[in-house]
């Protein structure tokens, strides 16, 4: 009877050990930069900064398609701007902000309240 309460009690215990898991890998994908979706001949690999290195054939491939993901997106949202700021220069406008103009102009009109939110 002893025995099996220790054998419970011992393996109910291993339910709250950490999980086991993998090595981590110290190799890095390395991934050739030059040869990548989007470069074109004018120019080639374009980075003068050398934000992934001197040498773009050996570039973490992590670290570009975060890069590569990062850019969609601000471009993305650049481009809501302009239809944003070209819709509103159209005339659309929200319900209660009709007499507000265009551009660098609304700042002066915006109400206070707008500016504390």
């Amino acid at each position: 009877m002893k025995l099996i309460a220790s054998a419970l009690l011992i393996g109910s215990a291993a339910a709250f050990a950490p999980a086991q898991t993998g090595k981590a890998s110290t190799s890095l994908k390395a991934v050739d930069a030059t040869k990548a979706l989007g470069v074109q001949t004018p120019l080639g690999f374009y980075d003068p900064f050398r934000v992934f290195g001197d040498d773009p054939t050996a570039v973490d491939e992590e670290k570009f398609e975060s890069a590569r993901y990062i850019e969609l997106k601000h471009g993305r949202v650049a481009m809501l701007a302009v239809v944003g700021y070209l819709v509103t220069y159209a005339g659309v406008r929200f319900p209660g902000a009709e007499n507000i103009p265009c551009g660098f102009a609304a700042l002066n009109e915006i109400p206070g309240m707008v500016w504390t939110q």
